[in-house]
């Protein structure tokens, strides 16, 4: 037998028992699970496993070890006052499920809040004007010759600002908020559209704004 027959027979014992050490180690919890704490150890010729008969513990993961990293930063130094405040009406509520119900409703409102109180401290009122006559057309949509009086409007009123503005620079404000659905020489009001504009009719805020 030469040295490459030699190493080839080698390879060929030694396959078997690595495969098998592999498998072991890679299935141990799932064999721990079937044989429920029966099966204490397994050996392979030479080769002998022993099992824990105690459930491994889980890996902390990231958000568990830190979970301070997921809280805001309370830039106001007022939010101790309004979370005290909560925690006190939540000793009312006896249900663990009745308080996160209440809580991510909380929190859904505070987010529409703010994604509406920030379209509107960037959009122009012909912007809401248009969306008020969108809001009224049958299923919400007008072609682009519709459209265009509320933008030459917005010209006129801020000719600094769109003096040197078309059309597309016009309504891509609506794509970047998602306030309008764009279609070939078609557009739609979407359903974020619409709740904006009932969430500023609600709190009474200026449609006409200049800008």
């Amino acid at each position: 037998m030469n040295d490459n027959q030699f190493y080839v027979e080698m390879v060929g014992h030694l396959a078997w028992p690595t495969v098998v050490i592999i498998c072991v180690f890679i299935l141990k919890d799932k064999i721990q699970n079937i044989f429920s704490g029966g099966l204490k150890s397994a050996k392979y010729k030479d080769a002998e496993f022993h099992f824990s008969d105690q459930q491994s513990a889980k890996p902390n993961l990231p958000d568990q070890q830190d979970l301070q990293r997921l809280v805001p930063i309370d830039s106001s130094g007022f939010r101790k006052e309004v979370e005290d405040r909560l925690q006190g009406q939540l000793t009312h509520i006896s249900s663990d499920q009745e308080k996160i119900d209440v809580l991510v409703k909380n929190l859904a409102q505070a987010q529409l809040t703010a994604f509406f109180e920030k379209i509107y401290y960037n959009i122009f009122g012909t912007q809401i004007r248009l969306l008020e006559y969108l809001s009224v057309q049958e299923s919400g949509t007008a072609k682009t010759t519709d459209i265009t009086p509320f933008f030459e409007e917005c010209k006129k009123s801020n000719p600094k600002l769109f003096s040197e503005s078309n059309l597309s620079d016009y309504l891509n404000f609506f794509h970047l908020w998602g306030l309008l659905e764009f279609g070939d020489d078609h557009y739609k009001i979407t359903k974020e559209g619409r709740a904006f504009l009932r969430y500023i009719t609600s709190m009474q805020f200026n449609k006409n704004k200049a800008f």
